[in-house]
């Protein structure tokens, strides 16, 4: 026996049927610009958004630029110099000056957050150079893209607003990435591309690797890197990991051991050097504090952070050439 369906229910799937058939008449992807990248800059006052859309039929990738007196009419007139209507579910990254001040960043990033809703997982980064040129943008995309992938970096949309106060966000130099803490009314801490700044954005939570050269020259270090935290009675202990490890000597007469010992005092220096730094300009970048709150209780003076380096194979180490 058959058993009947409700009249009206039949009526709803019929328009829901009808409604994914016709997309509800917003155009098909194919149809769309899709937005890969998102770069902003201000001029003499004025906001320029300037956006990298996907490859065309040429295989090309196009740009779409607009100007306003704020961020939003400078996107609104982006968008409707597009080709056609804008996308940005899948867009990657979005580079914003590496002067601003936190607060214009995160005015910025609540543009994004409300107006253009990506994914949350979108990559934000600062460039240290000047605002790239429509000609010159798909070029600096595939030259961020390859470098994110390279040095591990890990700074979402999302990540900007974890943390009310501060943030620590990666700066593209051209020839890799530095970092800059930033605090709200307090004073930036910066850090060119060096073994210091990629041990900072491990600390933080903004890496899982490092591709640099020890200081002083004497050898070359790559390795994916982990870190655990683990708050004790005498301050917190930080263990870094590192996995699949090379050392390659940049000097003759270099041997395994003396590289190995080379890259950990050189780690050792940088996370000295960084915990001076935070403890000078403020605040708490590397999210110590709630760690040793939760020992020490509150009023209490933490004992100085250590960390342990934790090699989970012998690093291959190669010699100079």
């Amino acid at each position: 026996m058959a058993v009947p369906f409700p009249k009206k229910l039949l009526t709803i799937a019929a328009l829901l049927a009808a409604l994914l058939l016709c997309g509800c008449g917003t155009p098909l992807l194919s149809q769309r610009s899709i937005v890969r990248a998102v770069f902003f800059d201000e001029t003499d006052g004025e906001a320029r958004a300037l956006l990298l859309l996907g490859e065309n039929a040429a295989g090309e990738m196009e740009c779409a630029q607009g100007r306003g007196e704020t961020p939003q009419q400078a996107l609104y007139n982006a968008e409707q110099n597009a080709p056609g209507t804008v996308f940005y579910g899948l867009m990657e990254l979005a580079a914003l000056p590496a002067d601003w001040e936190q607060e214009k960043l995160l005015t910025y990033g609540r543009l994004l957050l409300q107006e253009a809703q990506p994914a949350p997982e979108v990559q934000v980064l600062l460039l240290g150079a000047e605002p790239p040129h429509p000609n010159d943008a798909e070029a600096l995309y595939r030259a961020l893209c390859a470098a994110q992938k390279k040095y591990g970096m890990q700074s979402s949309l999302a990540g900007l607003f974890a943390r009310e106060n501060e943030c620590a966000l990666p700066v593209w130099q051209g020839d890799g990435f530095g970092l800059v803490f930033l605090r709200q009314g307090g004073a930036r801490i910066s850090y060119g591309p060096s073994l210091v700044a990629q041990l900072a954005a491990v600390l933080c939570g903004e890496s899982d690797r490092f591709d640099c050269t020890l200081p002083g020259g004497s050898a070359a270090l790559t390795a994916r890197a982990a870190l655990y935290r683990q708050a004790e009675p005498d301050g917190t202990t930080l263990t870094l990991t590192l996995k699949d490890a090379q050392l390659h000597a940049l000097a003759s007469g270099a041997a395994g051991q003396t590289l190995t010992a080379a890259a950990e005092n050189a780690l050792q220096s940088a996370f000295r050097q960084i915990l001076q730094d935070t403890a000078q300009a403020g605040g708490d970048p590397l999210g110590l504090r709630v760690f040793d709150f939760s020992v020490q209780g509150a009023g209490k003076t933490a004992p100085r952070p250590r960390l342990e380096i934790f090699w989970q194979d012998a690093p291959v180490t190669q010699p100079p050439g």
